[in-house]
């Protein structure tokens, strides 16, 4: 017993020596950084046990993960792109693509949304800005890189995706319907009492051209005061937003200053007298950010109109984009800005003069979680009893009828379901079909009980008030 214990003593110590003298090898200063990496480099390609990993480990792919590296360590908004990652954000920052329309950032582990875009599967899925996308598809991307949180929710149009939401602490599934996402930034219309109304979605290319020819359009339909909504525009470039704000503040007065790291911090002033001197309003939100923020401070601090609606997203740090050699790019943080009267907004956002508070969803969706589910298999006919009767009732209640909860396939939930199979160009049965059940469950997932535009009313109600 003796003699076996020391053999597996002897045999232990060589594996311990072993090791230690493996690891340690003959390595070059660490101070000599480019020799040191290229060790570290050649001594995982000849060690690494590369079958327990799906990707290939190659000389190319461990550079890219140290480029990789280096922006990780940086704040969640410096960004290493490859080639094809550089081309889907350029695209989603200009022109069209393929997806859901939300803006997300990283904060911390999880990807959180900046703001839904107007208007597209996002928006109308309800979407709000701070929600945590915990899962698509029912795949945990915690901790995930951004891009590639951004690249496994885009896809073809038409093609549906399920997003797990944690919205304080509440979770529930979202399913989304993909579509072509265009870029449109600027809208305007007039409205009753002769407002001018600008909305502008995100600061992209040609926003400050746009913007510009939508006042002079205002201006000549004779407009005595004009609304301006940045509510969910999460940003874009630095120079539109200038112009923007060339447009709107008096010749001389400050529009931003930008304080680099590398370079002679900037003050950005305008150049040109005030195009639109009447009463403005800017409508903002917990969604209004970055670019929004400098438009929204650049009128706030100068006078030049009121603020209405809550406190914005906070994001003060301005980006530079660089094109690399490889085709791909790096989007890294190089400055903070600051509004007119030097306030610093990152991680605070800006206050509104006025504060008002829309109406939201939250208890739609709560109602929407307490429906029954649907899932007795087999028809129902009229008479009967059932609780995929009760399912239908609380959704076509939900809907806008007022059908008594009973699960009873009676003559008014009859006229009920009859009547929502007209609107919907369905045949007109006797019959809770599968079918139907199935229909009635898509318009609920897609449905938007239209809520009153509280911020928007209050703005109408101040102008026509001071006009």
């Amino acid at each position: 017993m003796k003699k076996l214990r020391k053999t597996l003593a002897v045999v232990l110590v060589l594996v311990m020596f072993s090791t230690s003298a493996f690891a340690i090898g003959i390595q070059p200063n660490p101070e000599n950084e480019y020799d040191f990496m290229d060790y570290i480099i050649g001594f995982v390609l000849e060690n690494f046990k590369a079958d327990i990993v799906e990707d290939s480990v190659t000389r190319e792919s461990l550079i890219e993960g140290a480029y990789r590296g280096i922006f990780e360590s940086l704040d969640e908004h410096s960004v290493y792109f490859d080639e094809e990652e550089y081309k889907d954000f350029t695209e989603s920052s200009d022109g069209e693509f393929g997806g859901i329309g939300i803006s997300v950032t990283k904060e911390g582990k999880y990807i959180e949304v900046i703001s839904p875009i107007k208007d597209t599967p996002g928006d109308r899925a309800n979407i709000k800005s701070g929600d945590k996308i915990i899962k698509v598809d029912g795949e945990d991307i915690t901790n995930w890189d951004l891009h590639d949180a951004v690249d496994i929710m885009r896809g073809n149009p038409g093609t549906k995706v399920i997003l797990t939401i944690n919205r304080d602490e509440r979770i529930f599934d979202v399913e989304i319907t993909r579509e072509i996402i265009e870029i449109v930034s600027v809208e305007w219309e007039v409205l009753e009492g002769n407002i001018g109304y600008l909305q502008i979605k995100q600061f992209s290319d040609d926003s400050g051209d746009e913007t510009k020819e939508a006042l002079f359009n205002l201006k000549a339909k004779n407009v005595n005061s004009l609304i301006i909504d940045l509510r969910n525009n999460p940003g874009g470039y630095l120079d539109e937003v200038v112009e923007i704000a060339d447009l709107l503040i008096d010749a001389g007065d400050d529009i931003v200053h930008v304080d680099y790291e590398s370079q002679e911090d900037r003050r950005y002033f305008s150049e040109n007298p005030d195009l639109f001197q009447e009463d403005i309003i800017v409508l903002v939100n917990e969604g209004s950010a970055s670019a929004s923020e400098i438009l929204t401070g650049a009128i706030k601090d100068n006078n030049e109109g009121t603020i209405l609606g809550t406190t914005t997203y906070g994001k003060g740090t301005v980006q530079t984009l660089i094109r690399l050699a490889t085709g791909g790019g790096m989007k890294v943080t190089v400055a903070e800005y600051m509004t007119a009267n030097k306030s610093h907004i990152h991680g605070k956002g800006i206050e509104p003069d006025i504060e008002v508070l829309n109406e939201t969803i939250e208890s739609n969706e709560a109602i929407k979680s307490s429906f029954v589910p649907m899932n007795e298999r087999r028809s129902i006919n009229f008479g009967e009893r059932s609780l995929n009767v009760y399912g239908m009732q609380q959704r076509l209640n939900y809907l806008g009828d007022d059908l008594t909860l009973d699960g009873s396939f009676g003559p008014n939930t009859l006229k009920a379901m009859n009547n929502y199979q007209r609107k919907n160009e369905l045949p007109v049965t006797k019959v809770l079909t599968r079918a139907l059940v199935d229909h009635i469950n898509e318009s609920i997932n897609n449905y938007n009980v239209t809520v009153e535009d509280l911020q928007l009313n209050k703005a109408i109600e101040l102008l026509t008030v001071t006009e």
